[in-house]
């Protein structure tokens, strides 16, 4: 869990993170949770009219997700991204999202992360999993703030080795499936 300043190094976090005030000053790749973005879109979707519902979040998934597979250059990023604009400019909830995603573009559309090495997994992945480990799944959360130094750490110990035995195993996992990751990040491996 420590922190350091190395460039080659990637975090992940929520948009509203305390971690964001902190690595935002840093030369470190910050990504954010496309997970966070993609529920948002349902919510967005949910007030746009039912015959573009599925083409909206089709469209957030492309970006999303998928982007980097068909846009190579950044003037054909901007011709696309201002269509995807055009097309829900009458719908101001969508007009507000498009234009977040926008604003966040470099730490959350594929486009722009193709090239970060995050092991395979997208920015919700793993830091839930890491998440819900360190407050153990949610039972022990409201309990921590009551133990004595002894306790705290004892449960720190065990949380740690913990978290290094399924990180580990997912990783064996990810690597002997070759899940997932592009020509664009195999000279890391």
């Amino acid at each position: 869990l420590g922190v350091s300043d190395d460039p080659n190094h990637t975090i992940m976090t929520d948009e509203g993170s305390a971690f964001m005030s902190y690595f935002g000053e840093r030369q470190r790749k910050h990504l954010l949770c496309s997970h966070h973005f993609k529920q948002k879109a349902i919510e967005v979707a949910g007030i746009t009219p039912h015959e573009l519902k599925t083409e909206f979040l089709q469209d957030v998934s492309f970006w999303l997700f998928h982007s980097w597979k068909s846009i190579h250059s950044e003037l054909h990023f901007q011709q696309r991204f201002s269509e995807f604009q055009e097309k829900y400019a009458i719908f101001p909830s969508a007009v507000k999202y498009i234009n977040k995603l926008e604003e966040n573009k470099n730490s959350v559309i594929a486009f722009y992360t193709q090239n970060v090495f995050t092991a395979g997994a997208y920015t919700s992945q793993r830091a839930k999993a890491l998440n819900a480990m360190i407050k153990v799944w949610g039972h022990l959360k409201k309990e921590i703030r009551n133990y004595n130094l002894v306790e705290l750490m004892q449960w720190v110990d065990c949380v740690t080795r913990s978290i290094m035995e399924k990180t580990l195993s997912e990783l064996s996992s990810i690597i002997n499936r070759k899940q997932g990751w592009g020509e664009f990040v195999k000279h890391k491996w």
